[in-house]
């Protein structure tokens, strides 16, 4: 008996210590995989990534809006991204802005539901535009910007060897767009999705 009752005591414990380290494993890989929960992280130590509110998009549409009335009407979700100083000069970096976990009903899948990712250098003031729609929503996951300092055009990440401290403040904007007829099939549909933010750095 006494010995059964030890065995039992033992399993036990070791199970408590496995869901512990498993528990542990898994927050490390999420974090350095590029899920922020609406913290404050830094990815593979190139760049801080600041959620002003949480980045979980939790979105049902509404009446449509014109494209004229997007940055006042549609959703929006708003968060920072900060190159590490003490790296800018010795690596190129890139950045890939994704939304993860999508959750979207079936009929939003159109062309009507779009969203713009802007995201607006804090010293130049240069804004860099993304535009896409939910047609392209096919899977679970979705890259809608991909920014790099090797890169060109609307896809670079842009630095400023000279400034003390610069950042990307980024807005995604998530709306149902008039299309002229009837959308009420579109109206009190939701999506959701988390946003993600991977990194890569890369020694010049």
């Amino acid at each position: 008996m006494k010995f059964k009752k030890l065995l039992l005591v033992l399993t036990f414990t070791i199970s408590i210590i496995f869901v512990t380290v498993i528990g542990a494993t898994y927050a490390y890989y999420s974090t350095s995989g590029g899920s922020i929960g609406g913290t404050t992280s830094n990815i593979g130590n190139a760049i801080n990534v600041v959620f002003n509110n949480s980045d979980y998009v939790d979105f049902n549409t509404g009446v449509p809006i014109s494209s004229s009335d997007v940055e006042t009407m549609a959703s929006k979700t708003t968060f920072t991204l900060t190159p590490n100083n003490a790296i800018i000069n010795d690596y190129d970096i890139s950045a890939d802005i994704i939304l993860s976990n999508i959750d979207i009903d079936n009929d939003l899948k159109v062309s009507d539901f779009k969203y713009r990712l802007e995201c607006i250098h804090s010293v130049t003031g240069n804004s860099q535009i993304f535009n896409g729609t939910a047609s392209s929503f096919t899977g679970n996951s979705y890259t809608i910007a991909s920014l790099s300092t090797t890169g060109s055009g609307n896809n670079i990440f842009y630095i400023d060897n000279n400034a003390n401290s610069q950042n990307y403040n980024c807005t995604l904007y998530l709306w149902l767009e008039d299309s002229g007829v009837s959308q009420n099939s579109l109206m009190g549909k939701h999506f959701g999705a988390n946003i993600e933010v991977s990194s890569m750095m890369k020694k010049r």
